[in-house]
C-alpha cells in the first residue's frame, strides 16, 4: 500500500523533531536550534544539529542530514514506509501499510534476525558454552570490545533453543524457517547449534544471515563455517559486509579495501582500518559495483593468497577497472588470508602491508602471470607472453601495452622488436581472461581515464567558490545552484558541502562552524580565506562577483567536458574502422569546440 504524499508530508509538519530526536540521542539547546553527538559517525563533539524551525536535523562533520522521517529511516534501520509509520504513531497519525507490502514481510524476518543475534550474545556472555567460546575467541585475538563491535555471539548445542526463544517473543515457526534460523516442521530444530556466531548485515546495516564457525574439537568433521542459505532477504550479490559502519570511513579515506570474508574486516579493523567491507566469497555483483560507486571510485583489493584468491582477484580487477574505479591491490604470501596474515605476523605487518604496498591492478595481473614462469622453459615462456598479451588487449591502452611489452622483454630475454611483432598479429582475447559482468559506467559519474593536462586552474577556480561561498548564504546558494554537483576533488567538496549545510540551518558562518570540520577542512579554509580575503575587501562589487560566479562555475563545468572529451578521444583511438571513427571525430571536434575560454577576473 503507497502512503499518500499528503501523508507523509503531515506528519513531517506535525511530528516534533527536536522531541523525536531526543528519544534516540541526547541534544542540548544551542541559540535557536539544539545539537548532539551524531549518531551515524564516531562523533567526539556535538556536530549534528537539529532546527526545530526549519525540521530537519544536519550533521556538519559526516553530511547526514534531512527530515525526521530520514532520521528514524537511518537510526532504526527500518524501511521509509515503517520510518513514516513509527513517527505517526509519535504525533498521533495512524498510517495503515497493509499487509501484503513486501517490507512489512521483510521487517518480520529482520526482527527475527535482529532477536536471534541478540539471543546468541546473551548466550556467549552468560552461560558456561559462551565461557567456552570467548577462550577460543580471546586466543583469535579477538577482545571484548570487537565481540560486542560485531555483535558476535554462540549458537548452544541444544537442539532447539533459538527456536523457543523466539516463539516467546511471539514469532512464528514459518517466518522462522523463511528467516533461515529454524528448520524441521515438528519437531523444529535450530539450524545453527554449537557455533560461534557472526552477523552478516546488508548495506543499509540490518541484520540479513549469519555465518557460525565451529569452535570445538569435536566437531572437526564439519564444515568450518556454515552460512545462512539465501532468501527472502539473505542475497550474496546485494551484500557488502560492514558497509554501513564503513561508509563514513570510505568518504573520509575516499578509497575502501574490499576483502573476501568478514574475518578480514575484522583482522583490519585490529589494525585500525575501518573503511573496509567484504565481498562474502562471491563474485563481483552490479548491486555491489554500483554501492561502492556512489562512496568512492578507489579500490584497494585483498583477496586470499590461495590459488582460488587469486584466481578471484583478477576477475574482479578486471570487473573494477571495466566500472571505472582506480584499483589497487595486495599480494599476500601464498596460502594467507588477511586474519592468518595478522595472526602469524601480527597488527602491525599485517596494517604495513595494506597501508604501503599496494600495487596496481595491472601490476597485481602481471605479477601473477609471472609467478608461474619458468624462464628456463621456452612453453613457460610462451604461455607467459601470451597470458600478457590477452591483457594488453583486453586493455587496448598503449600506455599498458608499452610498459608491459618491456617488462615482458627484461622477464622473458625476448627482445621488444619481437615481443611488438608478435602482439601485433594477435586480435582477440584469449583463454587467460576470465569471464566477467560488463558493468556500465553511468555518465554523470564519469571515470578519470586521462585527468585534464592543467588540473590547477579547476582547483583555484574551486576554491574561489569556497571562498565566495563562504563570505555570504545568498552566494552560496547561487553556487550550489549554478555547480549542479560537480565538483574537482573530494576534499575541495567536502569543504563547499559543509559551507552549504550550514547555511541551510543559519544565515552566517559563526565560531560554532569551524569547530564542525574536519582538521583537514580547517586548513583547506585557513589557505582560501588567507588567499582571497584581501582582494574581495579591495573589491566587493556585488554585481562583478555575481559575474565572478558564473564564471567559475562555467570552468568547473569545462572540467566535466574536458575529462569526457579525453575519454572519448581514449576510445576512439581504439576503433579500427575508418568510418566509424570518422564519425566518431566528429562529435569529438563538437564536443571539444564546446570548452569555453572564460576569462576570469584575477582577484
Amino acid at each position: 500500500m503507497r502512503i499518500p504524499e499528503s501523508t507523509i508530508q503531515k506528519i513531517i509538519d506535525e511530528a516534533d523533531i527536536v522531541k523525536v530526536i531526543s528519544e534516540y540521542i541526547k541534544l542540548e539547546k544551542k541559540s535557536s536550534s539544539f545539537i548532539g553527538l551524531c549518531p551515524f559517525h564516531p562523533d567526539q563533539n556535538p556536530s549534528l544539529h537539529v532546527s526545530p524551525t526549519k525540521k530537519i536535523y544536519k550533521c556538519f562533520s559526516c553530511g547526514e542530514g534531512g527530515n525526521v522521517v530520514r532520521f528514524v529511516e537511518k537510526y532504526e534501520k527500518v524501511p521509509f514506509p515503517r520510518a513514516v509509520q513509527i513517527v505517526g504513531e509519535k504525533c498521533g497519525i495512524n498510517v495503515d501499510l497493509g499487509t501484503n507490502d513486501n517490507f512489512h514481510i521483510s521487517s518480520k524476518y529482520y526482527k527475527i534476525l535482529e532477536d536471534s543475534t541478540n539471543f546468541y550474545h546473551f548466550l556467549l556472555e552468560n552461560t558456561v558454552a559462551g565461557e567456552e567460546a570467548k577462550k577460543y575467541l580471546y586466543k583469535r585475538k579477538l577482545n571484548d570490545e570487537i565481540i560486542k563491535r560485531f555483535k558476535i555471539g554462540v549458537s548452544q548445542p541444544d537442539p532447539d533453543l533459538l527456536f523457543k526463544s523466539l516463539l516467546k517473543n511471539d514469532h512464528q515457526p514459518l517466518d522462522m524457517i523463511e528467516a533461515g534460523v529454524v528448520r524441521g516442521t515438528d519437531p523444529y530444530t535450530d539450524v545453527f547449534r554449537n557455533r560461534i556466531m557472526f552477523p552478516l548485515d546488508d548495506i543499509t546495516g540490518k541484520i540479513v544471515g549469519f555465518s557460525g564457525r565451529i569452535y570445538k574439537d569435536s566437531n572437526k568433521d564439519e564444515p568450518k563455517y556454515l552460512n545462512s542459505a539465501e532468501n527472502k532477504i539473505f542475497k550474496k550479490g546485494n551484500l557488502l559486509y560492514n558497509f554501513a559502519n564503513a561508509e563514513y570511513y570510505i568518504r573520509q579515506n575516499d578509497s575502501v579495501f574490499v576483502f573476501e570474508g568478514f574475518m578480514d574486516v575484522i583482522a583490519a579493523y585490529k589494525c585500525d582500518i575501518h573503511n573496509t567491507v567484504a565481498t562474502m566469497g562471491t563474485s563481483i555483483s552490479q548491486n555491489q559495483i554500483n554501492t561502492l560507486k556512489k562512496t568512492t571510485e578507489n579500490i584497494v583489493l585483498c583477496y586470499d593468497g590461495d590459488q582460488a584468491g587469486i584466481d578471484a582477484s583478477k576477475k574482479a580487477i578486471l570487473q573494477f577497472l571495466k566500472a571505472g574505479f582506480n584499483v589497487n591491490s595486495i599480494m599476500l604470501p601464498r596460502g594467507l588470508d588477511p586474519d592468518d596474515f595478522l595472526n602469524k605476523f601480527g597488527a602491525d605487518k599485517l596494517a604495513d602491508i595494506l597501508l604501503n604496498k599496494q600495487i596496481s591492478g595491472y601490476d597485481y595481473l602481471y605479477e601473477t602471470a609471472k609467478s608461474k614462469l619458468d624462464i628456463n622453459n621456452l612453453n613457460s615462456v610462451e604461455a607467459f607472453i601470451q597470458e600478457i598479451f590477452s591483457y594488453l588487449n583486453y586493455f587496448k591502452s598503449s600506455i599498458v601495452t608499452e610498459r608491459f611489452i618491456k617488462k615482458l622483454s627484461i622477464d622473458t630475454n625476448v627482445s621488444v622488436e619481437s615481443l611488438q611483432n608478435d602482439f601485433s598479429k594477435t586480435t582477440s582475447i584469449n583463454q587467460f581472461i576470465p569471464e566477467v559482468e560488463v558493468v556500465p559506467v553511468y555518465e554523470e559519474e564519469v571515470p578519470e581515464v586521462r585527468k585534464p593536462h592543467n588540473k590547477d586552474k579547476y582547483i583555484n577556480a574551486y576554491k574561489e567558490l569556497i571562498y565566495i561561498a563562504y563570505r555570504s548564504k545568498e552566494y552560496c546558494a547561487l553556487i550550489d545552484k549554478n555547480l549542479d554537483n560537480r565538483y574537482v576533488d573530494i576534499l575541495h567538496n567536502s569543504l563547499f558541502q559543509s559551507i552549504n549545510s550550514y547555511y541551510k540551518i543559519y544565515n552566517e558562518i559563526s565560531d560554532e562552524f569551524i569547530e564542525t570540520l574536519h582538521p583537514d577542512e580547517k586548513r583547506l579554509l585557513d589557505e582560501i580565506i588567507k588567499s582571497y580575503d584581501l582582494a574581495y575587501k579591495v573589491n566587493s562589487d556585488e554585481i562583478e562577483i555575481q559575474i565572478q560566479i558564473t564564471k567559475l562555475c562555467d570552468v568547473i563545468h569545462n572540467y566535466y567536458k574536458e575529462l569526457q572529451a579525453q575519454d572519448m578521444l581514449s576510445q576512439i583511438e581504439k576503433i579500427e574502422d575508418e568510418e566509424i571513427k570518422a564519425k566518431e571525430m566528429k562529435k569529438y571536434a563538437i564536443l571539444s569546440a564546446s570548452l569555453r575560454k572564460i576569462k576570469i577576473i584575477k582577484k
